[in-house]
């Protein structure tokens, strides 16, 4: 049985992956735009449901958000991962597939 790409991290490690995602220029910028414009409805005060006239249900669309956040940052966050760690590989490998100390074929 196959794994998903990048499930086998941890939330804490994900959450980590985050500055070094932002600031990766090879990520489009619309994307680093989403994250940053979630993060800033969820704490801003102004909301499409005021929580002043509505508590309880104005607290909706902030969690509606923070899950759609949540989710969207887990799955970029374990792809990112992923592909960090295969070019990391392509690069200590010098991109020939061969294992730099020992001459052979990576598997």
């Amino acid at each position: 049985m196959s794994k998903a790409i990048g499930t086998e991290l941890s939330i804490i490690a994900r959450l980590r992956l985050l500055p070094r995602y932002l600031g990766d220029k090879s990520v489009p910028i619309w994307r680093k735009g989403f994250i940053l414009l979630l993060v800033a409805y969820i704490l801003s005060p102004a909301d499409a449901i005021p929580e002043i006239f509505l508590p309880l249900i104005g607290w909706l669309d902030d969690l509606g958000i923070l899950g759609i956040l949540v989710a969207w940052l887990y799955t970029k966050m374990g792809k990112y991962s992923h592909q960090q760690t295969e070019v990391q590989l392509l690069d200590e490998s010098d991109g020939n597939g061969m294992a730099p100390s020992s001459g052979r074929l990576n598997p």
